[in-house]
């Protein structure tokens, strides 16, 4: 939910408000090009938007790169713990072994998604969006000044080609520039709440790790909750929200990860089990083929094992006696064929 909202603000920001501010900004620098202008430090503004408007809006979409890696890598974990959570749901019994999984499945999911938003909040592109949206604020109170200062009021500047020798020095000609600088004035406005959470955030990212600022922040939440009857309901949101990543989360993460390793151990156990019954089977078939080959060579070898057995001394007489019977009566019945056609004749 977090990494959602998080991804929606980086998307907004350099879609809506740093991007079309980039273009405005180069356009205004093709257009004005070798233009007169008697606005203080207009051009060094706009240079100085080009680049900070460049910068946070590259950041931004970097950041929002990392945040769908890493939802993609946690939606894997969550479907491989939810494969184990429905495994531990078809046991035809419960008991405290599967209750003991299922918990360690929902713990590790909930770790491992607070290590991919603790990875996003201290990632480079995070760190350059907060140095860089802070260095955009004091560009935004330069854009109201140079704004309010002389594009607002009639006759500091004038703009019209026809007022150019009247107005000396008081004339500008950089007429995209000066509509840029307005529109940034609008927007900027629109998202100055923002970029203010946006430093702050980062601010608080980084001093969270500082043992005495986590004991000022706690401290400050105690009293909150002493006055509001003693139950810590703003130092639990404080721990979830404000310090999340400080040492309380490491800890936790921690715990994730010994549970992590539990559960690879238990496969590990699994697997040599597994290879163990392997070993031994591949034994008992090295001991058959053994008994096999042994038999094989007491015949003789495999070519004397393939030819056909002789005859015994009794089958082969037999054969032999049956086929003299055999010619025997045939020459018998020719003769008395023979007798009987000459006869005839």
């Amino acid at each position: 939910m977090l990494l959602g909202i998080a991804m929606l603000n980086h998307v907004a920001q350099a879609m809506l408000y740093f991007l079309p501010i980039a273009c405005l900004c180069i356009a205004s620098l093709y257009i004005d090009q070798g233009q007169p202008c008697g606005i203080p430090t207009i051009f060094p503004w706009l240079w100085a938007h080009v680049f900070f408007a460049s910068v946070l809006f590259l950041a931004h979409i970097g950041n929002t790169i990392k945040i769908l890696s890493g939802k993609r890598w946690l939606r894997a974990e969550i479907d491989e713990a939810s494969a184990k959570l429905k495994d531990i749901q078809g046991h035809a019994e419960h008991g405290l072994t599967d209750l003991r999984e299922f918990f360690i499945c929902n713990c590790i999911i909930v770790q491992k998604a607070l290590l991919v938003e603790d990875g996003v909040r201290r990632s480079i592109f995070n760190n350059i969006i907060g140095f860089c949206t802070m260095i955009w604020l004091g560009l935004t109170i330069w854009t109201f000044v140079i704004v309010l200062g002389w594009t607002f009021v009639p006759g500091t500047i004038a703009f019209h080609h026809s007022a150019a020798d009247a107005a000396g020095g008081d004339f500008c000609g950089a007429w995209m520039t000066v509509l840029t600088a307005r529109l940034c004035c609008i927007i900027g406005i629109i998202f100055l709440g923002i970029n203010i959470m946006t430093v702050n955030a980062w601010f608080s990212d980084a001093l969270k790790y500082n043992p005495e600022y986590e004991k000022l922040v706690l401290s400050n939440a105690k009293v909150i909750d002493d006055g509001a009857g003693g139950i810590p309901v703003a130092q639990t949101l404080v721990k979830a929200f404000v310090l999340r990543g400080s040492s309380d989360t490491l800890e936790m993460q921690m715990s994730g990860v010994n549970m992590e390793k539990t559960i690879l151990e238990k496969k590990k156990y699994a697997a040599q089990k597994e290879l163990a019954d392997l070993e031994s089977r591949i034994l008992t078939e090295d001991a058959n083929r053994e008994r096999l080959k042994a038999q094989i060579d007491a015949l003789g070898g495999p070519l004397a094992c393939a030819k056909k057995p002789k005859p015994e001394p009794l089958i082969r007489e037999r054969d032999i006696s049956l086929t003299a019977g055999m010619e025997k009566q045939a020459k018998a019945q020719i003769d008395a064929a023979q007798s009987l056609m000459s006869k005839r004749r």
